[in-house]
């Protein structure tokens, strides 16, 4: 191809037709500047095209992570589950001594003094934001979504973790401090121990205390982490086009056909909570209040709302009912 431009080339200087040949070189000259231009563009799509797979990749595996996020979740609302309903029994004052001395009720020496946190993933966001730059346009909408789960929600969860384990330290510190028993296992110091659970003011503050910033903070702002999850994983997966939905967050079906429904509360029939569902999650609202919850399934009998309801699932005969600390819901039409 190059010889035979060459020889249009000289042809025309042999022959005197040097307005011909500017016009030959000018047209040369285009060519190779189309094909430059060509050569850059084909290499520009080819760069657009490793940046799209490489945002990507990020974002498919910031999926993943909040897939663990979320089940890490759902571990932190069942380690609470059973330390709740102890919580309440201590605090409504209805343990006795033998309670205490059988030592059948899960967690009633510790009610105030277990100590777990729910840790976010962070790593892939960070990549993400190192590479910013080649983010498409199609994807810039997710960007401001992903920011505030992991510059908001995180830290607020973050300094929940610290101030649980806060807490925790003090407890330890004033027990050690005042009481004898603390560092005992002897058969005086357990009995000095239980008086001070079963009569000690000191004791309901101290327990009270830790339901306040281990269920009503650090749990109910989980949650709240996990809901903003489920939200980022699925508009994330709406612009892969991805599925939008993980057995993490769906409610389990079969639970769900029990639950969804009208239910009364046992004692107050005037009382009507109705539990739906909605794009495969579930939720409750009653008649008094507006506003809906969301309910989560805690296996094999317990759920959660997310205003911090737990709930023990009971069937008497061909009866369903709901046992909460403080009511109970019966199934209407059952």
């Amino acid at each position: 191809m190059i010889r035979f431009f060459r020889q249009i080339r000289q042809r025309l200087i042999t022959d005197n037709k040097f307005s011909k040949y500017l016009l030959y070189a000018i047209g040369e000259i285009l060519l190779v500047v189309i094909g430059i231009l060509i050569a850059l563009q084909v290499d520009n799509w080819n760069e657009e095209r490793k940046n799209d797979e490489k945002i990507t990749t990020i974002l498919s595996d910031i999926m993943d992570e909040l897939i663990l996020d979320i089940n890490s979740s759902t571990d932190l609302m069942k380690y609470y589950a059973l330390r709740d309903s102890t919580i309440f029994l201590v605090l409504t004052n209805q343990l006795t001594m033998d309670d205490y001395e059988a030592n059948k009720i899960p967690h009633l020496y510790n009610a105030s003094r277990t100590l777990t946190s729910f840790t976010p993933r962070k790593d892939t966001y960070l990549v993400l934001n190192q590479n910013l730059d080649i983010v498409p346009d199609s994807y810039k909408d997710l960007l401001g979504e992903l920011s505030e789960l992991y510059n908001r929600y995180y830290r607020i969860v973050e300094d929940q973790n610290q101030v649980l384990q806060d807490l925790l330290a003090e407890t330890t510190r004033i027990r050690s401090q005042y009481y004898a028993w603390h560092s005992s296992n002897s058969p005086d110091s357990q009995k000095s121990r239980i008086e001070f659970m079963l009569n000690d003011f000191r004791y309901k503050n101290e327990v009270m205390d830790y339901r306040d910033i281990a269920i009503y903070n650090q749990l109910n702002w989980t949650i709240r982490y996990r809901q903003k999850a489920i939200e980022c994983f699925k508009n994330i997966a709406k612009a892969l086009d991805n599925s939008g939905y993980d057995d993490s967050f769906v409610f389990n079906q079969e639970v769900s056909k029990i639950l969804i429904g009208d239910w009364k509360v046992v004692g107050e029939p005037e009382t009507i909570i109705s539990f739906f569902d909605d794009d495969k999650r579930l939720y409750y609202k009653d008649n008094i209040n507006s506003g809906r919850h969301e309910v989560f399934w805690l296996p094999p009998y317990k759920i959660l709302s997310d205003d911090l309801l737990y709930g023990s699932i009971i069937k008497d005969g061909n009866k369903h009912f709901l046992m909460f600390n403080s009511f109970d819901l019966q199934k209407v039409d059952e």
